[in-house]
C-alpha cells in the first residue's frame, strides 16, 4: 500500500476508535471522516494563494461526490476570468506543481491560439498568451459555480497522477475537437496543493495534493434510479413496460456511443475503462439534454502494451476480465448500461464468492454465456437449456421487452454487431462503423414511449 493511503487509513482508523468509544454508528463515523478530509482540503486550498486568486470554495454546501481518490467540492469563481488570465494562471500553476509535470499539461488552444514559440512540450517554456481578441475573452464569469475535484491517493513510488492525466486527456480532447465540443466537462485549472505533510520518493521530497478545476454539471444518470421500485425477484418477464421511456434510454445510448467514439478515434486514441452510471452525468441549465462522460482516471491508450484497467466489475467487460484493452471494453460495457436502464437488474448482481477472484471469474463466465447465446441468435441457431439449467439468458433480453416488443430486441441487434467486430479486428478502432451501431438504438417507426 502506498504511503499516502496507508497514512489516511492509519488516520482513519485511529478517528474510527474514539467515535468507537463514542458509541458511534458506521454511518456518523463515515460522515465524519468526510468532514474531517473536507476541512483538510479547504485550509490548504485557502492557503494557495494562485487558487485562491480564482476561486472561491463554498464552505456551505455538500461535497459533489467522495471517493477513494479524496473529494469533489463545490466553488465560484472570484472574479471575472479571462481567456488570456487563465493561460497564465495553468502555465504558473504547471511551474509550481509537485512535482513538475511538463508531460501532463498542453496549451489551451481552443481558448485562444498560441504564440509561434510557446512549447508544448515543456510547462516552463510556455510563454504568455498573445495579446488579441481571443485572449480577452472571458472564459468564467463572477460568481460562476464550478467543480473542483481534490486528490490525494497519488501513486508517489511510479509517480502516476489519475487526475493529471485526466486533465490532459480533456485538454486533448478540446484541443482537437474545438470549444464547441459537447459531452466531456471543460476543464479550467489544474494544479497542487502544498501540504505540512512530506515524503521521499527516489531522493526527492514531495509535499502536494492535486486539484482540478473544471465544468459543473448536474446528476449523474444512477440518481435516476433512486425512485424506482426494486427490481422483480422471479426471473420471468411480468410485461410491465421498461423502467424508463424508451426515447430516453436510446438518446442516452446514442449519446454515449458519440462520446466513446471520438475517445477512440485518432488522434486521442484512448479507451475509458471504467464505464458506469455515475460516470455519465446530464449538463445543466439549457445544457440538461446532453450527456457527460467523466472521471478518466483509468483511462488508457488502447494502441499501449498496458494491460486493461478497469474499475466496477458489473459493467466491465470480457475482455477487461482477460486485461485486454481494445476500443470494444468500452462498447460492450456500453450494453450493460442500455441492460441497465432498460430493466433495473443483472444476472451476475450478488454474485457469492470466497474472494473478489472468484467473483471475478463467476461473473465472467456468466457474461461469456449470455454472449454465446447472442452468436446462436445471430447465426440462427436455437440455443436450448441443458435439463435443469436456467434459460436466463433468453429471459435477460425477453425481460427488458416491453408488449410492443420494444427495447429487448435492439439491444440483441446491437450485442450481435458487436460480435461481427469480435470476430474480425479487436484493436483497431477505425475499423469499427460507428454508425452502424448508432443505428441500433432507433425507436420503431410509429413507436410511443
Amino acid at each position: 500500500m502506498h504511503a499516502a493511503k496507508r497514512l489516511a487509513w492509519q488516520k482513519f482508523h485511529r478517528q474510527s476508535q474514539r467515535n468507537h468509544e463514542l458509541k458511534l454508528s458506521y454511518a456518523q463515523q463515515l460522515d465524519l471522516a468526510k468532514l474531517e478530509l473536507r476541512k483538510q482540503f479547504e485550509t490548504l486550498a485557502e492557503a494557495d494563494k494562485l487558487f485562491c486568486s480564482l476561486f472561491k470554495l463554498r464552505r456551505d454546501s455538500q461535497p459533489l461526490g467522495v471517493g477513494s481518490f479524496g473529494m469533489v467540492l463545490l466553488a465560484e469563481a472570484v472574479d471575472d476570468v479571462t481567456a488570456g488570465c487563465l493561460a497564465r494562471a495553468q502555465a504558473a500553476a504547471a511551474a509550481a506543481a509537485t512535482p513538475s509535470l511538463p508531460s501532463s499539461i498542453s496549451w489551451p488552444s481552443w481558448r485562444l491560439e498560441p504564440p509561434a514559440s510557446a512549447a508544448l512540450d515543456d510547462a516552463d517554456e510556455i510563454a504568455p498568451p498573445a495579446s488579441g481578441s481571443a485572449s480577452r475573452r472571458l472564459a468564467l464569469t463572477r460568481g460562476q459555480p464550478v467543480a473542483v475535484k481534490f486528490e490525494f491517493n497519488i501513486d508517489r513510488r511510479k509517480r502516476k497522477y489519475q487526475l493529471a492525466g485526466e486533465f490532459r486527456l480533456l485538454t486533448e480532447l478540446f484541443n482537437c475537437y474545438g470549444a464547441g465540443l459537447e459531452g466531456f466537462p471543460e476543464p479550467f485549472l489544474f494544479g497542487s496543493l502544498q501540504t505540512g505533510d512530506s515524503f521521499t520518493d527516489g531522493g526527492a521530497a514531495y509535499r502536494c495534493h492535486h486539484y482540478l478545476a473544471m465544468e459543473l454539471l448536474g446528476e449523474n444518470l444512477r440518481a435516476r434510479f433512486q425512485d424506482l421500485p426494486p427490481p422483480p425477484r422471479s426471473g420471468h418477464s411480468d410485461g410491465s413496460p421498461a423502467t424508463f421511456p424508451l426515447s430516453f434510454v436510446f438518446d442516452v445510448a446514442r449519446q454515449l456511443l458519440t462520446r466513446l467514439m471520438l475517445l477512440h478515434a485518432e488522434p486521442i486514441c484512448v479507451t475509458h475503462n471504467d464505464l458506469k452510471l455515475d460516470q455519465l452525468m446530464l449538463g445543466r441549465g439549457d445544457k440538461s439534454h446532453i450527456v457527460y462522460l467523466v472521471d478518466f482516471g483509468l483511462a488508457l491508450k488502447y494502441r499501449s502494451k498496458t494491460r486493461s484497467r478497469w474499475g466496477n466489475r458489473r459493467y466491465a467487460s470480457r475482455f477487461s476480465h482477460q486485461g485486454v484493452n481494445s476500443p470494444l471494453t468500452d462498447l460492450e460495457s456500453a450494453a450493460y448500461i442500455v441492460a441497465r436502464f432498460l430493466r433495473n437488474s443483472f444476472p451476475w448482481d450478488g454474485m457469492q464468492g470466497s474472494d473478489s477472484d472468484s467473483r471475478r471469474r463467476g461473473m465472467a463466465r456468466l457474461k461469456t454465456r449470455l454472449w454465446s447465446f447472442v452468436e446462436h441468435v445471430r447465426r440462427g441457431r436455437c440455443l436450448q437449456p441443458r435439463q435443469g439449467s436456467p434459460d436466463w439468458p433468453r429471459l435477460f433480453f425477453a425481460d427488458r421487452t416491453d408488449a410492443q416488443g420494444r427495447g429487448g430486441p435492439q439491444l440483441l441487434k446491437y450485442m450481435s454487431r458487436l460480435i461481427e467486430y469480435t470476430r474480425s479486428q479487436l484493436t483497431a478502432a477505425e475499423s469499427i462503423d460507428y454508425n452502424y451501431l448508432f443505428n441500433c438504438f432507433v425507436l420503431p417507426h410509429g413507436a410511443e414511449d
